[in-house]
């Protein structure tokens, strides 16, 4: 199958069916069948043309078979619904200052979503309520480029961070748990550009 173009991210829906696809001004809902793959909606073909609606992340919503956010490159967080005719966008979520490089749900409370940025910050949202607003805020040393909850504890969270570290954070204390620096010897350190969560976590990142 091929994209109209570059997609930067993609996510598996709850039912494993769909896939919805992101990228420069692409977003696109993809059903999956055992051999075959069919571009089922456009979901920017009805909303608002003036907008910037480039994404750098998709995630969709746990226990939620519509419903998905993107990450938008103006630093926006958008949360869209397959199943709404028409305009797919459901309520717009502002407050980074820069591109949002990563999002994440929380699998056990789909409400709570976590958001990391280019501007060195997290916010985490509760898009349960019917006029989101941001829960907290946390500020890192270096611009975040992907970020996890635990699979563990919904208290904690992991960072990665284009100074090369790796943060695990506890949102109760809203203080930092473990950091890891990079283990490359070359100068500037690497960037760490993504993570994911193991079954053993707090004990195990990769």
């Amino acid at each position: 199958m091929l994209l109209p173009g570059a997609a930067t991210s993609l996510s598996v829906s709850p039912d494993s069916g769909s896939v919805i696809v992101a990228g420069r001004d692409m977003l696109r809902l993809v059903s999956v069948n055992e051999n075959h793959l069919a571009d089922v909606l456009n979901l920017l073909t009805h909303t608002r043309k003036s907008s910037n609606l480039s994404s750098n992340n998709v995630k969709w919503r746990p226990q939620h078979a519509s419903q998905l956010a993107t990450g938008a490159t103006t630093g926006a967080i958008l949360i869209w619904d397959t199943a709404k005719r028409g305009d797919s966008l459901v309520r717009t979520l502002s407050g980074h200052s820069r591109a949002v490089n990563s999002l994440s749900f929380l699998e056990r409370e789909p409400n709570l979503l976590l958001s990391a940025s280019q501007d060195k910050t997290v916010r985490l949202w509760d898009v349960g309520q019917r006029l989101t607003t941001q829960q907290l805020c946390f500020t890192m040393a270096a611009e975040v480029r992907d970020v996890q909850f635990s699979s563990r504890s919904q208290m904690r969270f992991a960072v990665a961070l284009e100074n090369g570290t790796m943060q695990v954070y506890d949102m109760r204390s809203n203080k930092e748990v473990a950091i890891m620096p990079c283990t490359a010897t070359s100068a500037p350190p690497y960037a760490r550009t993504s993570i994911c969560a193991h079954a053993h976590w707090p004990r195990r990142l990769c």
